[in-house]
């Protein structure tokens, strides 16, 4: 008798085996990873049909699996076109269809291998007859194991490190002065716990936890919405004469209380809390300090109470986003300085807001960066294994000295010591993406969407890996789902306007970046760089114009901005004067190292 095996698929020089899970190319075996391996089989058994997004969720990404969808899928489609040496723009092998899937375009042909069994002479019937019973469940069992392996049991019973939330704390004290403090107590909690041991807990970043902010969501919503296992709430209170802060550790799955601690403090006091909180939540998740942070903690220095109450200012200030904010961030930070000479935290967060004054206008580039790298420099130098020193000088090195291996060097070092820092990730892709390091650019930034899943900055940096790659239609699509979270988020308008600016779609793209000008508050001459070079390569010469004198006006008061000039110019053609602001933009450091990331 025989017994079919699993079939393999050959289209051009491809071959799919199915039974071993394999790709091979002229008979040599391409390493593929497994979910990009099950994409190209899902496409690949229905050539020419539309494989739906839902569908390839339902196949390789059960409803119980902890996954972003959306990301995992984006990357291993990615992933399987580098492999095939395929394209979005003109696909050979996979078509994308945008928000509704991907069809397979390559002709194939199945291939089916038969393995013979030859039955023995008979010889007494009754054994013979067993014997052969025994082959045939042999076989059947051999094929139920591959079926429940590949479609049923893959990955489940796997152990995976959980993954925890901490939520914004409440702020009930009727003070809003006092959301400084209920925001650093969040931040300095998630801080530690990223350090705890990555290897066993993932930790979603803050920037996507403080979107829950005063939300009237369930933990059962919110813990689906960020993918996480446990989440951390709390709130700060007045019990006069002290603040009481009260936390506690939640499993989502069901909503039981593992763990909940009250503390009666002063505000000077409040931050010291963070380590307590940390070391009970690994301990209720059997989670163990790594011996390098337990160390770390051992030999941690005190930090003078008003210092860290000034710093704690000056973080609330950092996150605010606007020029004004990174003013006040700056003195409040540079107080806590002066109380603390050796405070290693807050001259990192001074060399942030110097980077902030910088690329907001507020100071010239520089003046602003030379300052920063001097606060980063000096955080280091009190202590050499401080993330945010590492960051911020890796940042500096990147976009104004233009030292893009020492910059490297830095964000590996970086990810190496915290792989929750969704930051390191961030920063690390967009360096990668100026240097052309593209599909390595777009596996940063994936990391850091998991540890951050709702920031509207990283979603954005997302769609800006794609566009940078070249991979215009992925883009766009991610930009729409950053807007589908908020509609008027400036930098996701102002995204879609260049990637559809690709696709030669004018009109859409002028309008998106007009949007994208509109909705940034306060300094919009600053955002405006892509909407003069728009208003030209789409013909409307005129507005190109009246946005040059608007642009060349910021400059004169501001001396930023050149290289938005310099596009205007390229956009109407004009070279010489393209070149002469781009030797402008040089010396002033604007920015135009990373200009050769974009594809005009």
């Amino acid at each position: 008798m025989s017994v079919p095996l699993p079939m393999r698929l050959r289209f051009c020089k491809f071959e799919l085996d199915l039974t071993s899970g394999e790709l091979h190319k002229d008979g040599e075996k391409v390493a593929l990873p497994p979910k990009a391996f099950e994409i190209l089989r899902a496409l690949a058994e229905r050539p020419g049909d539309v494989v739906t997004r839902e569908e390839l969720r339902a196949q390789l990404w059960p409803a119980d699996t902890f996954v972003e969808f959306d990301d995992n899928l984006n990357h291993a489609v990615n992933k399987l076109r580098q492999v095939l040496g395929d394209s979005a723009e003109n696909p050979q092998f996979i078509e994308t269809l945008p928000r509704k899937g991907y069809r397979f375009v390559a002709p194939v042909e199945p291939h089916t291998q038969a393995q013979a069994v030859v039955a023995p002479p008979e010889r007494g019937g009754f054994a013979s007859k067993y014997k052969w019973i025994a082959v045939a469940t042999l076989v059947i069992a051999s094929v139920a194991v591959y079926v429940l392996w590949n479609y049923g049991l893959k990955g489940q019973g796997q152990s995976r490190r959980p993954v925890l939330a901490v939520l914004p704390l409440d702020n009930l004290t009727g003070t809003e002065e006092l959301d400084y403090l209920s925001d650093g107590i969040t931040e300095e909690i998630i801080t530690e716990l990223g350090r705890m041991n990555p290897d066993r807990l993932g930790l979603i970043a803050r920037t996507s936890t403080s979107r829950y902010k005063k939300t009237t969501k369930t933990i059962a919503e919110m813990g689906r919405e960020l993918g996480v296992d446990y989440v951390i709430e709390g709130s700060l209170r007045q019990a006069s004469p002290r603040l009481r802060v009260t936390v506690q550790l939640i499993r989502v799955s069901d909503q039981t209380h593992l763990w909940a601690e009250a503390y009666d403090i002063n505000p000077p006091e409040a931050a010291s809390i963070h380590q307590d909180v940390a070391d009970h939540i690994a301990g209720s998740l059997g989670i163990e300090m790594s011996p390098v942070v337990r160390a770390r903690l051992e030999n941690a220095r005190p930090v003078n109470p008003e210092a860290r109450e000034a710093y704690l200012r000056g973080r609330y200030w950092l996150t605010r986003g606007t020029g004004t904010a990174a003013t006040n961030a700056r003195q409040y930070l540079e107080r806590a300085i002066e109380l603390d000479p050796n405070y290693a935290q807050a001259y990192a967060s001074l060399a942030y807001a110097y980077i902030f004054l910088g690329n907001y206008g507020v100071l010239p580039e520089t003046e602003a960066k030379p300052k920063a790298k001097e606060f980063a420099e000096k955080s280091l130098a009190l202590n050499n294994s401080l993330l945010d020193g590492r960051l911020a000088l890796a940042g500096i090195m990147a976009e104004y000295e233009w030292n893009f291996a020492g910059a490297a060097k830095l964000y590996q070092a970086a990810v190496t010591q915290d792989p929750n820092s969704a930051a390191a990730h961030q920063w690390y892709s967009a360096l990668l993406s100026e240097i052309g390091r593209s599909e390595e650019a777009i596996d940063e930034i994936k990391k850091a969407y998991e540890l951050d899943p709702i920031s509207l900055r990283v979603g954005v940096d997302f769609g800006r890996a794609y566009y940078w790659a070249r991979h215009y239609d992925e883009a766009i699509e991610q930009y729409h789902k950053v807007l589908e979270l908020d509609p008027n988020y400036s930098g996701a308008h102002s995204m879609l306007g260049l990637a559809l600016l690709e696709k030669r779609e004018y009109e859409q793209a002028v309008a998106e970046l007009q949007k994208g000008v509109a909705l940034i508050p306060g300094n919009k001459e600053g955002y405006s760089i892509w909407l003069g070079y728009a208003y030209a390569v789409a013909g409307k010469r005129n507005e190109a114009q009246s946005m040059l004198a608007t642009q060349v006006a910021h400059h004169a008061r501001t001396q930023a901005g050149a290289q938005g000039i310099a596009l205007t110019y390229v956009g109407l053609g004009d070279k010489d004067q393209a070149f002469n602001w781009l030797a402008t933009a040089y010396r002033e450091r604007d920015a135009v190292a990373m200009l050769k990331a974009y594809p005009f």
